[in-house]
Order: structure tokens, then C-alpha cells, then sequence
């Protein structure tokens, strides 16, 4: 007979003292049985006045540096995904009462 699976809630530790990393690049390859995500920082040209055209046909690639990169399994990759979507849901439902209540 199988044994009964408990679940345990996760504690995570330390994580105020984790730093937030701002990402606005975002890069998935898969092989095999993983995953691979990428988030990196892409910094934008700088220009001290309105570009000319020439010079925005001059911008051929933006560079982006990698911040953290994980590898996940498929399962794993799904589960995330389901964060992510719940998490956005909730940020939805949130903003939309908190514009309606101006109304």
C-alpha cells in the first residue's frame, strides 16, 4: 500500500534580505527536460535630444544584460505559470474595484 503524501507549507527564509532585480528582457529555451528562463535588463539607446531618423535607423540591436537565469523542469514550469496567472488575476481584480470605487 502507498504511503499517504503530506503536504507542508514552504517557509521561505531570508528573502527581505533578497535583493529585487529589476528585468525587462526575457528570454525561454528548452532541451531535453528543462527549461531554461533568462531575465535580463535591456538598456535603451540614450539621446540628449529627439532622435533623427537616421539615427534611429542606425539602432540595429539593443543589449540586454542577463540578471538570473533558472533552469525548470516541465512540471515545475507550469506550476509557475500558474503563479504568475493568479498573481496577475489578483493585481487585475484589485485595480479594477480600486478604478470603479472612483467612479
Amino acid at each position: 500500500m502507498a504511503e499517504p503524501i503530506k503536504t507542508v507549507p514552504v517557509e521561505w527564509i531570508g528573502l527581505e534580505e533578497t535583493p529585487v532585480v529589476f528585468c525587462n528582457s526575457f528570454f525561454c529555451q528548452h532541451q531535453q527536460g528543462e527549461f531554461v528562463l533568462t531575465l535580463g535588463f535591456a538598456n535603451t539607446p540614450v539621446f540628449m535630444k529627439p532622435p533623427t531618423p537616421e539615427e534611429i535607423e542606425a539602432i540595429k540591436s539593443v543589449k540586454a544584460k542577463p540578471m538570473l537565469r533558472i533552469a525548470l523542469t516541465p512540471e515545475r514550469l507550469v506550476e509557475l505559470m500558474g503563479v504568475l496567472e493568479l498573481n496577475f488575476r489578483q493585481y487585475q481584480n484589485k485595480n479594477l474595484e480600486s478604478s470603479s470605487s472612483w467612479t
